[in-house]
């Protein structure tokens, strides 16, 4: 939702009036703001949104159900795991 233009109607001294900071129109302005950008808002899809990012976690063989434990807790997707050459190192992505 955008503000493209505003106007402000009445005679001159109205007008002169309004544009000071405390105006008499300041209050019914920020009130119509609210409550366009509210109604904006509740006129669009809802929608959930979680936060997500990518990381990589490297753990020994002992500890590795307990990541993956600590993972589904959490909700993760494993993309991939794989073994660290000559170590018993697993990553998993």
């Amino acid at each position: 939702f955008v503000v493209d233009a505003i106007r402000l109607l009445g005679t001159a001294e109205e007008v002169a009036s309004s544009t000071d900071s405390y105006g008499p129109w300041s209050g019914q302005v920020i009130s119509a703001v609210k409550e366009g950008c509210r109604s904006a808002f509740l006129a669009g899809e809802r929608r959930l949104v979680e936060a997500m990012f990518d990381c990589q976690v490297t753990t020994q063989v002992d500890s590795l159900g307990k990541a993956y434990s600590v993972l589904s807790k959490r909700r993760a997707r494993v993309i991939d795991e794989s073994v660290r050459d000559g170590t018993d190192t697993f990553i998993i992505d």
